[in-house]
């Protein structure tokens, strides 16, 4: 009998022992996650626009944590290989990288079901743009704070997009 409870006890510890390392694994990939947004935010969303050095920085923190948090947030390997592609050619090229920004886009296309990203038809001046960027960044964090990794993915690669598209209408 008092074996029987020991080994009931041991493996109660394993498992609780276990989640806590889960839980504290997931709490720490979403603080350096949401540290590498920071370094975007602090940069891009000022209302300033960084030096060119500072810029490619903070986009490069932008990508890294889609990368980072990809492997919890269920996505197709296609969806992850695109991200990842983007990564290397952004870091070796700088951020206007055209085939990195193709590989930004075919991501959103595949985890959309299909669909292309559209800019919002409803930008007429900077601050506009400015405003969906805050809004995406803020609607990511909060996803990560909850735990929704794909949800947080989506709307950090609606940054990046938004990022290295060029406007086709005058702001």
């Amino acid at each position: 009998m008092k074996k029987k409870f020991f080994i009931f006890a041991v493996m109660v510890g394993v498992v609780t022992l276990f989640c806590v390392t889960a839980v504290y694994a997931e709490n720490k990939l979403a603080g350096d996650v949401d540290a590498k947004i920071q370094v975007f935010s602090d940069s891009f969303l000022t209302g300033n626009p960084p030096p060119q050095e500072e810029c490619k920085k903070a986009f490069n923190a932008l990508i890294e944590a889609m990368v980072l948090t990809l492997p919890q947030a269920g996505c197709p390997a296609e969806f992850n290989d695109n991200i990842a592609k983007a990564n290397d050619l952004f870091k070796k090229n700088g951020i206007f990288d055209h085939q990195g920004a193709q590989s930004l886009h075919e991501a959103y296309r595949i985890i959309n079901d299909g669909n292309y990203f559209q800019i919002p038809g409803d930008l007429k001046e900077m601050n506009d743009v400015m405003g969906y960027l805050k809004k995406w960044v803020s609607m990511s964090r909060e996803n990560l704070k909850q735990g929704k990794m794909r949800d947080a993915v989506k709307d950090m690669l609606k940054v990046a997009i938004m990022v290295v598209t060029p406007m086709e209408r005058k702001l």
